[in-house]
């Protein structure tokens, strides 16, 4: 015996979502008190009322024509298989929800039984979890003190910048960095006068290297930079601009500490990161070992 309105009436009551039976022409034929609750409705008035007087204005036009194309075809289809689409409330606040359709026969006639979950928890739920996600992210790639990269990270974007050098052959520049008599902050002004050196360095770096340049800290006093897409003469301007400006900001804050740097500009290369940091710590040390606070340049070209 086919169903009736007055037994899918009832029935609709058992379901725990918003549930209504719509035509063909979107209109609502039955809604449970769930529905009503969800939209903010009162008892009766969702019924005979256009379906699309649940959605943004702005998607309602072109749900009339999913409605079209689903009677054309009519099939069960399962929560999380839709489009993602908004409701709207009465008050015209909207929230996301989730909908499952379902063909259904009623006293001979082709309807849709539209089931109705508002997911808004879940999406921030889902939000929520994204966040903690990219910030576990961001600390594993984070020196968790002065917020430049670590050395894990940073060899990631040597190994990144190599290969794009390879097929571009653009040029890129290592620079590696010492603070000299960084122990005498340390003895003079306390170990937090030390973290505040490193990270001065650090925020220096940021506020003169481009975007596109990395810093980071490959432990203690040490830091190694990547200048991405830059030549030797670029390369001068660009450190030398950097040296001078660190040493006034230590000179401000009565630091006796200055910098040894070694630059390395790589043309076409086929070395290794290792190596390649290796080559720019090499260059840093002749400077640490004769003069220091100062620069020493060179080109590796394969």
């Amino acid at each position: 015996m086919p169903f009736t309105f007055d037994a899918y009436a009832q029935f609709l009551e058992t379901i725990p979502d918003a549930a209504m039976v719509v035509n063909r022409t979107g209109t609502i034929m039955l809604a449970n008190l769930q529905a009503e609750t969800m939209f903010q409705y009162r008892p009766d008035e969702l019924k005979n009322r256009s379906v699309q007087f649940l959605l943004p204005e702005t998607k309602r036009a072109i749900h009339a024509g999913h409605i079209e194309g689903y009677f054309a075809n009519p099939r069960m289809r399962p929560m999380g298989s839709g489009m993602e689409l908004n409701g709207q409330r009465k008050d015209a606040s909207e929230f996301p929800v989730d909908i499952m359709l379902r063909p259904i026969e009623i006293d001979r006639t082709l309807y849709a039984l539209c089931v109705v979950r508002d997911i808004t928890e879940r999406k921030q739920n889902e939000a929520a979890l994204k966040k903690a996600v990219e910030r576990e992210m961001e600390l594993a790639r984070t020196d968790y003190l002065t917020g430049a990269a670590n050395a894990r990270h940073f060899y990631e974007l040597v190994q990144g910048e190599i290969d794009r050098s390879s097929r571009y052959k653009r040029p890129f520049t290592i620079a590696y960095l010492d603070i000299d008599n960084f122990k005498t902050v340390n003895d003079l002004f306390g170990h937090s006068a030390g973290d505040k050196v490193l990270c001065t360095v650090v925020q220096c770096a940021n506020s003169l290297l481009r975007k596109t340049d990395f810093v980071a800290r490959l432990g203690g006093d040490e830091f190694v930079f990547l200048l991405t897409e830059t030549g030797l003469e670029p390369a001068r301007k660009t450190i030398a601009n950097f040296h001078r400006n660190l040493l006034l900001e230590m000179q401000k804050n009565n630091w006796p500490v200055t910098f040894s740097i070694g630059v390395l500009t790589c043309n076409d290369t086929r070395q290794t990161v290792d190596e390649l940091i290796k080559m720019a710590d090499n260059l840093m040390y002749s400077v640490k070992n004769n003069s220091k606070n100062a620069v020493c340049y060179s080109v590796c070209t394969g």
